[in-house]
Protein backbone atom coordinates (compact mmCIF):
# COMPACT_ATOMS: atom_id res chain seq x y z
CA UNK A 1 0.00 0.00 0.00
CA UNK A 2 1.40 3.60 -0.65
CA UNK A 3 1.63 6.26 1.95
CA UNK A 4 -1.27 8.16 0.82
CA UNK A 5 -4.89 6.60 1.03
CA UNK A 6 -8.28 8.04 -0.13
CA UNK A 7 -11.59 6.80 0.87
CA UNK A 8 -14.00 6.88 -1.13
CA UNK A 9 -18.12 5.92 -0.16
CA UNK A 10 -19.98 4.88 -3.09
CA UNK A 11 -17.13 4.11 -5.64
CA UNK A 12 -18.25 1.55 -7.81
CA UNK A 13 -20.48 3.52 -9.98
CA UNK A 14 -21.46 7.47 -10.92
CA UNK A 15 -19.72 10.30 -9.62
CA UNK A 16 -17.61 7.80 -6.90
CA UNK A 17 -16.56 5.47 -9.35
CA UNK A 18 -15.34 8.63 -11.53
CA UNK A 19 -13.66 10.39 -8.62
CA UNK A 20 -11.89 6.66 -8.14
CA UNK A 21 -10.95 6.48 -11.69
CA UNK A 22 -9.64 10.02 -11.92
CA UNK A 23 -7.61 9.65 -8.33
CA UNK A 24 -6.43 6.31 -9.08
CA UNK A 25 -3.87 8.35 -11.91
CA UNK A 26 -2.13 9.15 -9.46
CA UNK A 27 0.35 7.25 -6.85
CA UNK A 28 -2.35 7.01 -4.11
CA UNK A 29 -3.91 3.91 -2.52
CA UNK A 30 -8.11 4.26 -3.23
CA UNK A 31 -9.62 2.47 -0.62
CA UNK A 32 -13.68 1.66 -2.32
CA UNK A 33 -16.31 2.07 0.67
CA UNK A 34 -19.01 -0.05 -1.46
CA UNK A 35 -22.20 -2.00 -0.18
CA UNK A 36 -22.49 -4.07 -3.59
CA UNK A 37 -19.01 -6.25 -3.53
CA UNK A 38 -19.85 -7.98 -6.29
CA UNK A 39 -20.55 -5.20 -8.87
CA UNK A 40 -17.81 -3.35 -6.55
CA UNK A 41 -15.01 -6.07 -7.67
CA UNK A 42 -15.95 -5.84 -11.22
CA UNK A 43 -15.33 -1.85 -11.00
CA UNK A 44 -12.16 -2.14 -8.94
CA UNK A 45 -10.59 -4.51 -11.60
CA UNK A 46 -11.45 -2.06 -14.38
CA UNK A 47 -9.33 0.79 -12.62
CA UNK A 48 -6.70 -0.96 -11.53
CA UNK A 49 -6.38 -2.06 -15.10
CA UNK A 50 -7.25 1.37 -16.74
CA UNK A 51 -4.59 3.43 -14.30
CA UNK A 52 -2.12 0.78 -13.96
CA UNK A 53 -2.39 1.92 -10.23
CA UNK A 54 -2.41 -1.67 -8.29
CA UNK A 55 -2.90 0.04 -4.92
CA UNK A 56 -7.07 -0.65 -5.22
CA UNK A 57 -8.58 -1.36 -2.53
CA UNK A 58 -12.26 -2.79 -1.62
CA UNK A 59 -14.12 -2.56 1.72
CA UNK A 60 -17.44 -3.65 2.34
CA UNK A 61 -19.42 -0.69 3.80
CA UNK A 62 -23.19 -0.21 4.12
CA UNK A 63 -24.43 3.17 4.91
CA UNK A 64 -27.81 1.83 5.93
CA UNK A 65 -26.68 -0.22 9.02
CA UNK A 66 -24.56 0.89 12.29
CA UNK A 67 -22.99 -2.09 12.30
CA UNK A 68 -21.45 -2.15 9.03
CA UNK A 69 -20.30 1.45 9.57
CA UNK A 70 -18.52 0.06 12.66
CA UNK A 71 -16.96 -2.83 11.17
CA UNK A 72 -15.73 -1.09 7.99
CA UNK A 73 -14.14 1.25 10.97
CA UNK A 74 -12.44 -2.05 12.81
CA UNK A 75 -10.79 -3.55 9.53
CA UNK A 76 -9.11 0.56 9.03
CA UNK A 77 -7.76 -0.46 12.97
CA UNK A 78 -6.75 -3.45 11.80
CA UNK A 79 -4.81 -2.57 9.32
CA UNK A 80 -3.54 0.18 10.63
CA UNK A 81 -4.73 2.86 7.97
CA UNK A 82 -3.67 6.00 7.70
CA UNK A 83 -6.12 8.25 5.72
CA UNK A 84 -5.02 11.24 3.85
CA UNK A 85 -8.65 11.91 2.82
CA UNK A 86 -11.98 10.77 3.29
CA UNK A 87 -14.89 11.60 0.16
CA UNK A 88 -18.10 10.80 1.29
CA UNK A 89 -19.63 10.35 -1.77
CA UNK A 90 -22.31 7.94 -1.52
CA UNK A 91 -25.77 8.89 -1.10
CA UNK A 92 -29.38 8.04 -2.15
CA UNK A 93 -32.55 9.42 -3.01
CA UNK A 94 -35.68 6.85 -2.35
CA UNK A 95 -38.55 6.88 -4.33
CA UNK A 96 -40.70 5.77 -0.92
CA UNK A 97 -40.65 5.65 2.46
CA UNK A 98 -38.30 3.39 3.87
CA UNK A 99 -36.69 2.47 7.31
CA UNK A 100 -33.24 1.04 7.71
CA UNK A 101 -32.75 -2.07 10.19
CA UNK A 102 -31.54 0.87 12.98
CA UNK A 103 -34.87 2.42 12.42
CA UNK A 104 -34.15 5.93 10.45
CA UNK A 105 -35.43 6.62 7.35
CA UNK A 106 -33.37 5.73 4.67
CA UNK A 107 -32.45 8.61 2.92
CA UNK A 108 -31.49 10.59 5.86
CA UNK A 109 -29.37 7.96 7.46
CA UNK A 110 -27.39 7.16 4.67
CA UNK A 111 -26.83 10.63 3.60
CA UNK A 112 -25.91 12.21 7.22
CA UNK A 113 -26.73 10.00 9.57
CA UNK A 114 -23.80 7.46 8.71
CA UNK A 115 -22.15 9.80 7.36
CA UNK A 116 -21.76 11.35 10.43
CA UNK A 117 -20.44 8.25 12.47
CA UNK A 118 -18.03 7.06 9.40
CA UNK A 119 -16.51 10.55 9.79
CA UNK A 120 -15.96 10.84 13.49
CA UNK A 121 -14.82 7.17 13.93
CA UNK A 122 -12.26 7.86 11.22
CA UNK A 123 -10.72 11.26 12.19
CA UNK A 124 -8.59 9.04 14.48
CA UNK A 125 -7.35 7.66 11.20
CA UNK A 126 -7.17 11.11 9.05
CA UNK A 127 -2.97 12.63 8.91
CA UNK A 128 -3.15 15.48 10.66
CA UNK A 129 -1.96 18.78 9.85
CA UNK A 130 -2.64 18.14 5.55
CA UNK A 131 -6.07 15.48 6.37
CA UNK A 132 -8.53 16.37 4.54
CA UNK A 133 -12.79 15.44 4.27
CA UNK A 134 -14.76 16.19 1.13
CA UNK A 135 -18.24 16.05 1.70
CA UNK A 136 -20.88 15.68 -1.61
CA UNK A 137 -23.39 18.27 -1.53
CA UNK A 138 -26.48 19.36 -3.62
CA UNK A 139 -27.83 22.80 -4.21
CA UNK A 140 -30.99 21.28 -2.90
CA UNK A 141 -29.93 21.60 0.54
CA UNK A 142 -31.34 25.10 0.08
CA UNK A 143 -34.89 23.57 0.50
CA UNK A 144 -33.56 21.69 3.54
CA UNK A 145 -35.76 22.08 6.69
CA UNK A 146 -34.07 21.08 9.89
CA UNK A 147 -35.61 21.11 13.50
CA UNK A 148 -36.07 18.79 16.38
CA UNK A 149 -38.54 16.62 14.02
CA UNK A 150 -35.80 15.37 11.67
CA UNK A 151 -34.54 12.05 13.05
CA UNK A 152 -38.65 11.55 13.82
CA UNK A 153 -40.96 12.42 10.86
CA UNK A 154 -42.60 9.80 9.80
CA UNK A 155 -44.70 7.97 6.31
CA UNK A 156 -46.92 10.46 6.52
CA UNK A 157 -45.24 13.54 5.98
CA UNK A 158 -42.83 11.71 3.50
CA UNK A 159 -42.00 13.95 0.74
CA UNK A 160 -39.13 11.69 -1.10
CA UNK A 161 -37.22 15.58 -2.55
CA UNK A 162 -38.06 17.36 0.97
CA UNK A 163 -36.35 14.39 2.65
CA UNK A 164 -33.39 14.64 0.30
CA UNK A 165 -33.03 18.43 1.15
CA UNK A 166 -33.06 17.97 4.41
CA UNK A 167 -30.20 15.11 4.54
CA UNK A 168 -28.18 17.38 2.26
CA UNK A 169 -28.98 20.31 4.57
CA UNK A 170 -27.66 18.31 7.53
CA UNK A 171 -24.65 17.21 5.92
CA UNK A 172 -23.51 20.40 4.97
CA UNK A 173 -24.63 22.06 8.69
CA UNK A 174 -22.42 18.79 9.80
CA UNK A 175 -19.29 19.81 7.60
CA UNK A 176 -19.60 23.55 9.04
CA UNK A 177 -19.75 22.50 12.62
CA UNK A 178 -16.85 19.71 11.93
CA UNK A 179 -14.13 21.86 10.68
CA UNK A 180 -14.57 24.41 13.53
CA UNK A 181 -14.01 21.94 15.39
CA UNK A 182 -11.40 19.79 14.27
CA UNK A 183 -9.18 22.47 11.89
CA UNK A 184 -6.65 22.90 15.34
CA UNK A 185 -5.78 19.22 14.10
CA UNK A 186 -4.81 20.30 10.52
CA UNK A 187 -7.78 18.53 9.12
CA UNK A 188 -9.86 20.71 6.75
CA UNK A 189 -13.82 19.71 5.67
CA UNK A 190 -15.10 21.20 2.83
CA UNK A 191 -18.13 20.60 0.78
CA UNK A 192 -18.37 20.75 -3.17
CA UNK A 193 -22.04 20.64 -5.09
CA UNK A 194 -21.06 18.34 -7.98
CA UNK A 195 -24.09 20.06 -10.78
CA UNK A 196 -26.56 18.10 -12.44
CA UNK A 197 -24.98 14.89 -13.32
CA UNK A 198 -26.46 11.94 -15.06
CA UNK A 199 -26.33 9.27 -12.45
CA UNK A 200 -30.12 8.04 -12.20
CA UNK A 201 -30.20 9.62 -8.60
CA UNK A 202 -33.07 11.99 -9.77
CA UNK A 203 -35.14 9.46 -11.82
CA UNK A 204 -38.72 10.36 -10.88
CA UNK A 205 -40.03 6.72 -12.31
CA UNK A 206 -42.02 8.25 -15.01
CA UNK A 207 -41.91 7.58 -17.99
CA UNK A 208 -43.01 10.76 -19.78
CA UNK A 209 -42.05 13.11 -17.13
CA UNK A 210 -38.28 11.57 -17.02
CA UNK A 211 -38.18 12.24 -20.47
CA UNK A 212 -39.67 16.20 -19.94
CA UNK A 213 -36.97 16.28 -17.49
CA UNK A 214 -34.49 15.09 -19.77
CA UNK A 215 -35.62 17.57 -22.34
CA UNK A 216 -35.34 20.38 -20.12
CA UNK A 217 -31.94 19.71 -17.89
CA UNK A 218 -30.21 17.99 -20.88
CA UNK A 219 -28.02 21.23 -21.41
CA UNK A 220 -27.26 21.57 -17.77
CA UNK A 221 -26.65 18.02 -17.35
CA UNK A 222 -23.12 16.78 -16.61
CA UNK A 223 -21.20 13.30 -17.34
CA UNK A 224 -20.30 11.60 -14.07
CA UNK A 225 -16.46 12.50 -14.90
CA UNK A 226 -17.37 16.45 -15.23
CA UNK A 227 -19.11 16.02 -11.89
CA UNK A 228 -16.11 14.56 -10.13
CA UNK A 229 -13.58 17.16 -10.88
CA UNK A 230 -13.95 19.67 -8.13
CA UNK A 231 -13.68 16.53 -5.66
CA UNK A 232 -10.50 15.37 -7.25
CA UNK A 233 -9.21 19.17 -6.95
CA UNK A 234 -9.73 19.22 -3.58
CA UNK A 235 -8.27 15.64 -2.86
CA UNK A 236 -4.79 16.64 -4.57
CA UNK A 237 -5.03 20.65 -3.44
CA UNK A 238 -2.77 22.01 -0.63
CA UNK A 239 -4.82 23.39 1.59
CA UNK A 240 -4.25 25.75 5.21
CA UNK A 241 -6.50 26.19 7.91
CA UNK A 242 -8.07 29.26 5.80
CA UNK A 243 -9.22 26.32 3.43
CA UNK A 244 -11.80 24.91 5.51
CA UNK A 245 -15.42 24.76 6.23
CA UNK A 246 -15.93 25.87 2.83
CA UNK A 247 -17.78 25.10 -0.36
CA UNK A 248 -17.16 24.13 -4.01
CA UNK A 249 -18.13 24.52 -7.30
CA UNK A 250 -16.70 24.10 -10.17
CA UNK A 251 -12.95 23.97 -8.47
CA UNK A 252 -14.18 27.42 -7.14
CA UNK A 253 -14.96 28.27 -3.64
CA UNK A 254 -18.60 29.75 -3.29
CA UNK A 255 -19.37 31.81 -0.27
CA UNK A 256 -22.35 30.22 1.69
CA UNK A 257 -25.26 32.54 3.43
CA UNK A 258 -25.28 33.46 7.11
CA UNK A 259 -28.28 31.68 7.24
CA UNK A 260 -26.62 28.08 7.12
CA UNK A 261 -23.01 29.28 8.40
CA UNK A 262 -24.68 30.53 11.68
CA UNK A 263 -27.46 28.06 11.31
CA UNK A 264 -29.70 28.11 14.35
CA UNK A 265 -30.02 24.60 14.47
CA UNK A 266 -26.39 23.98 13.64
CA UNK A 267 -24.85 22.67 16.93
CA UNK A 268 -27.82 21.45 18.68
CA UNK A 269 -28.14 19.35 15.70
CA UNK A 270 -24.48 18.08 16.42
CA UNK A 271 -25.38 17.61 19.88
CA UNK A 272 -28.23 15.12 19.09
CA UNK A 273 -26.94 13.30 15.76
CA UNK A 274 -24.24 12.57 19.15
CA UNK A 275 -26.53 11.24 21.49
CA UNK A 276 -28.22 9.26 18.69
CA UNK A 277 -25.48 7.35 18.14
CA UNK A 278 -24.30 7.38 21.50
CA UNK A 279 -21.27 8.88 20.43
Amino acid sequence: MSSKAIVITGANRGIGRAIAEGLAKSDTTIIMACRNMEISFVAAEEIRKNSGNKNIELMKLDLSSFESVHSFINEIERKGIQIDALINNAGVLCDSYQTTSDGYERTLQINYISQFLLTLLLVPHICKGEGQIINTSSIMYRFGKIDDSIFTRGKEKYNRFQSYADSKLASLLFSLELSERIKSEGIYVNSFDPGIVDTGILAMNNRLVDLLADLLFRPFIKTARRGAETSIYLAMADFDGKRTGKYYINDKERKLSSKYVDHVFKKELWDKTKTLLGI
